[in-house]
């Protein structure tokens, strides 16, 4: 049971700090002058930026819960 916690609490870190990352570069593009003002003038582009800092957002949210269970599993007593 340690280890299989243990694994999944790495492998979610893991597919939290890539989805972070893999989107870094839009959710920046989006925040800069020029994609506030396409934000203002195409609703795509608006949805497009909500879905991205959504992605953003589920990857730190994976990371912090790989994390702990990362702890828990390295912490947990057992076989």
């Amino acid at each position: 049971m340690r280890g299989g916690v243990l694994a999944a609490g790495i492998i979610l870190m893991v597919i939290g700090v890539a989805a972070y990352l893999y989107v870094q570069q839009s959710v920046a593009d989006c925040g800069s002058f020029v994609g506030q003002l396409g934000r203002l003038f195409s609703s795509q582009m608006q949805s497009q930026c909500q879905m991205l800092n959504l992605i953003q957002l589920g990857g730190g949210a994976l990371f912090v819960i790989g994390i702990g269970l990362t702890i828990g599993g390295a912490a947990a007593k057992g076989r």
